[in-house]
């Protein structure tokens, strides 16, 4: 599980977590549980999107297991963050059969700048396709489905070519 996280804020975030056993062979039909509490409202999130508070007991969230062939215990959870700036903290529980039962995360939401500063190292370090035809570029975010930015090269004459994101 992440510990820190910078997302852009009104994005949509992933929480990753692993469970394993006491001998540390992966755990697989978990229904790890999820508290997730936005700082700054002083809210927790329920099971139905929604934002309340105090915490919802019996209304967390829970975890979606991953393809247990190709990543046995690991589970997911995706979650909108909101539209302004807040800090949230993330507790994951696998259950008493898991060794490393409880996971924490931290999660900042932050505006522009501080996104571009995402882009920028999601344009090295993440998913990017490239369309040979039109030599347009595209770069994924952390969950390497969510499109973050589009590089659209035109002919800047002379054997140049300009690449304008948009």
């Amino acid at each position: 599980m992440i510990a820190s996280e910078r997302v852009l804020k009104g994005s949509t975030t992933r929480l990753v977590a692993s469970f394993v056993d006491g001998a540390g062979a992966a755990l697989t039909g978990l229904t790890p549980s999820v508290r997730i509490f936005d700082r700054t409202a002083n809210q927790y999130l329920k099971v139905d999107g929604t934002w309340v508070s105090p915490a919802p007991a019996g209304s967390e969230p829970v975890m979606t297991a991953t393809d247990a062939t190709d990543l046995p215990g690991v589970y997911h959870f995706d979650f909108a963050l909101r539209t302004t700036l807040t800090a949230y903290d993330a507790r994951v529980d696998g259950g008493a059969t898991a060794a490393n039962r409880i996971q924490e995360a931290e999660i900042i939401a932050v505006d522009s700048d501080e996104a571009e500063l995402h882009v920028a190292f999601a344009m090295l370090a993440n998913k990017r396709s490239h369309t040979i035809s039109t030599g347009v570029d595209q770069v994924m975010d952390n969950d390497q489905t969510t499109l973050l930015r589009t590089m659209t090269p035109t002919d800047g004459g002379s054997d140049l070519i300009v690449v304008v994101p948009s």
